[in-house]
């Protein structure tokens, strides 16, 4: 099958790796470099296999800029899989377009499913794969395959998950129906929520939560990237944390220790960070970070409480 395939984020190349296995891909369309970063970095992850295996590249602004172009090469099918972009009409109505969705649909349409189900603490989640439509992620079920959510999951480990699931799910698919898919099931109305692109207010850690509202957090933004706070004019990232024994009952915020471990006061327990990084530094394991560091002193509080 000639596939025209769209994706951006290391979760879409699992699945355009196996689809280049078993099928043509006769163009990858991905977002455009970042400006702000240099040499290869700054090339999403599908381009960079693109770039390795030789296939045809796009990198538009708006899809529209390339429909003549894309409808040239005479595909099978148009598959997206973590775009990001909606595809316009001209596309849609040229051959049969699927989308590639790493929630339970209709729950979490939107550009952020993953880190969603880990912040709200959901036990499963899945894929979904759609018939796409001018509308956010709201075309027919066509396939849905669920799995378990570990508690120490974090955003990568399960993007991980769920693109391996993917991956064997599209191939399954494509080989039973070929372009002749099923209508799908309609998506409930009643039951639609919606999981929008992170921000960087998403990222800021507030002690004043629970320690299983604050982990979930943290897990939604690990290994990228990481929850912050800000203290003492630096902005101060976490990257690993546990629950500690210490009982304490001062104000949120408040450091308890900065000798073998920097222990923090949460709404309902204490913490101790494992993995931290300060401004324009390298993350560093706590014990390496606290030998000889300043900024972290015992009874000072942190932040403003959210």
């Amino acid at each position: 099958m000639k596939i025209i395939f769209m994706g951006t984020p290391e979760f879409s190349v699992n699945i355009l790796k196996e689809l280049y296995r078993h099928h043509d891909i006769l163009a990858v369309v991905t977002k455009p470099d970042n400006p702000f970063l240099k040499s290869t970095k700054n090339q999403s992850p599908v381009k960079k296999f693109a770039i390795e295996n030789r296939i045809k590249i796009f990198q538009p602004i708006k899809l529209k800029e390339i429909s003549a172009e894309l409808m040239e090469l005479n595909c099978d099918l148009y598959l997206t899989a973590a775009y990001g972009n909606f595809l316009p009409k001209i596309i849609l109505d040229h051959k049969p377009a699927i989308n590639i969705h790493a929630s339970l649909l209709p729950k979490y349409r939107g550009g952020s499913p993953i880190q969603y189900a880990l912040r709200n603490g959901d036990k499963t989640t899945g894929i979904s794969i759609i018939h796409m439509i001018k509308k956010m992620d709201a075309g027919n079920v066509i396939k849905m395959e669920k799995i378990k959510v570990d508690k120490y999951d974090t955003y990568t480990s399960l993007s991980i998950k769920l693109s391996n699931l993917a991956s064997k799910m599209i191939i399954k698919l494509l080989e039973k129906f070929g372009t002749n898919l099923p209508l799908g099931v309609e998506q409930l109305k009643a039951d639609v929520t919606y999981a929008k692109n992170l921000t960087r207010d998403d990222e800021f850690l507030s002690f004043d939560q629970k320690y299983l509202e604050f982990d979930q957090q943290l897990r939604s933004l690990l290994d990228k990237p990481g929850g912050y706070f800000d203290f003492k004019n630096q902005v101060v990232k976490i990257f690993e944390i546990k629950k500690s024994d210490i009982i304490s009952d001062v104000r949120p915020g408040t450091i308890i220790s900065t000798k073998k471990n920097l222990t923090i006061k949460i709404k309902d327990s204490c913490i101790d960070i494992l993995k931290i990084q300060l401004s324009g530094k390298k993350v560093m394991k706590i014990q390496d970070f606290l030998n000889g560091q300043s900024i972290f002193v015992k009874g000072d509080i942190i932040g403003d409480l959210k």
